[in-house]
C-alpha cells in the first residue's frame, strides 16, 4: 500500500504504547510526589527560602523560580547533603511553597495559573 498526503492511514496502537500510558496513569500526582519529597527532605525548602531571602535582601526585583532551583541544586551539591536529586518537575510547586512560607516573595516571584 502506498501512502500519500491525501490518503493517510493511522497505524494501529502498539502494545508498548498502552503499557506506557498505563504506567503514566498509575503514577502518583506531582503534588503527592512533591509532598513526599519535601517531607523526607525538609532541608531543601529551608535552603531555598534562605537563597530567596538573600536575593530579596540584595534588592532583587524579580526572582526566577527555575534560576533559584538551579542555584539551590548547586548549593546543595557543594554542601553534599545526601544522595538525591532535585526533580525539575517540582520547580513551580517549590515556588508556590516559598510564597506560602514567605508572603513577601509574592512580589518578586511570578506564579502562573496551573493547567491542571
Amino acid at each position: 500500500m502506498q501512502l500519500d498526503m491525501w490518503n493517510t492511514v493511522v497505524p494501529p496502537r502498539r502494545d508498548d504504547d498502552r503499557a506506557k500510558k498505563a504506567k503514566r496513569t498509575s503514577r502518583p500526582s506531582i503534588d503527592a510526589r512533591f509532598a513526599a519529597f519535601t517531607q523526607t527532605n525538609p532541608h531543601v525548602m529551608v535552603e531555598m527560602l534562605r537563597l530567596a531571602r538573600a536575593h530579596l535582601v540584595a534588592g532583587a526585583k524579580r526572582i526566577g523560580a527555575k534560576a533559584l532551583w538551579e542555584e539551590l541544586r548547586q548549593s546543595l551539591r557543594v554542601q553534599k547533603l545526601g544522595d538525591w536529586k532535585l526533580d525539575n518537575s517540582f520547580t513551580a510547586l517549590a515556588a508556590r511553597r516559598l510564597i506560602e512560607l514567605e508572603p513577601a516573595l509574592a512580589s518578586v516571584i511570578e506564579i502562573r495559573r496551573r493547567k491542571s
